[in-house]
């Protein structure tokens, strides 16, 4: 059921599926809302992907495993990470594709997700 639908909490940010869970804490700052279909990327202007360093280690939180090839390698420019992803519609990160076998960075994937629980990583 939709109160069910995971959101992962890592340290003080919530990455959130679930619509519910978004109208409720979607105005707080810490709260990331991730689309899951191509209508909620496109037309609801909502992230198809979100990218972030924790702990020395790079981090992307998807719907879908994002191939090697659509996120460029990760660069440091001025002090700034920098995750590029070229030319790509936004589209195109809400499809399934055949995943790599070692990927550039960690990833959570919502189709990897119990529904049934909460990520918490600290």
């Amino acid at each position: 059921s939709e109160e069910d639908f995971p959101h992962v909490h890592i340290s003080n940010f919530y990455f959130s599926f679930n619509e519910k869970f978004t109208e409720k804490y979607g105005t707080y700052r810490n709260v990331v809302s991730i689309a899951k279909t191509e209508d909620e990327a496109v037309k609801q202007f909502k992230l198809p992907y979100f990218v972030f360093k924790f702990h020395h280690k790079h981090f992307l939180i998807s719907a879908y495993p994002i191939r090697n090839e659509m996120l460029d390698p990760i660069r440091k420019v001025k002090g700034v990470w920098t995750y590029s992803t070229g030319l790509y519609n936004v589209a195109d990160f809400i499809k399934e594709f055949p995943e790599n076998p070692k990927q550039h960075v960690h990833q959570f994937n919502l189709s990897k997700l119990d529904a049934t629980r909460l990520l918490h990583i600290w």
